[in-house]
């Protein structure tokens, strides 16, 4: 009989050893250090409409077939443009 009595103590102090289960974090947004989301009105337009563009160092202008680096980077602003020339997709990278 004392032998049942032990039972339930065991059980009660394996649940006192259980882990609570990882509670799953919202990532959080990366920030635009290209500043992508200001440059969304860009799509459409035509690239050679936006002369300025072709002068930064930190801007990468991707033609339909263009040899493209697989490197990420933060700042650096990626247009991707039809072959009409038309601005497809600006993101960072």
């Amino acid at each position: 009989m004392w032998k049942f009595a032990l039972i339930p103590a065991a059980l009660l102090a394996l649940t006192a050893c259980q882990t609570e289960a990882p509670v799953a974090s919202t990532p959080m947004p990366e920030p635009q250090l290209c500043a992508a989301d200001q440059m969304q009105s860009l799509v459409g337009d035509d690239i050679s409409n936006h002369p300025e563009l072709v002068r930064s160092k930190d801007l990468r202008i991707l033609e339909p077939g263009s040899m493209v680096t697989m490197d990420y980077r933060a700042d650096r602003l990626n247009i991707d443009t039809d072959e009409a020339g038309i601005i497809t997709k600006v993101y960072c990278g």
